[in-house]
C-alpha cells in the first residue's frame, strides 16, 4: 500500500517490486486484498492522506 500512497511509480513497476511477474496478476491480487484495483486503492489511500493532512493544519496553528 505504501508504494500506491507514497510514489508515483506505474502500476506495473509496483507488481514487480512485490514479486509481480505480470500487472494482471498484481492487480487482481489487489482486488482480493482490498476489494478494488490498484488504481482505485492509489486514488483512496491519497484522498485519505489529503484529507488528515487538512484536519492537522488547522490543529497545528491552534497549538502555536
Amino acid at each position: 500500500m505504501r508504494y500506491l500512497r507514497e510514489t508515483d511509480l506505474p502500476l506495473a513497476q509496483i507488481g514487480a517490486v512485490l514479486g509481480f511477474s505480470e500487472q494482471s496478476a498484481f492487480t487482481r491480487a489487489c482486488v482480493r486484498w482490498f476489494a478494488r484495483p490498484p488504481s482505485q486503492v492509489r486514488a483512496a489511500a491519497r484522498a485519505s492522506s489529503r484529507h488528515a493532512i487538512e484536519i492537522a493544519a488547522p490543529l497545528d496553528s491552534y497549538r502555536k
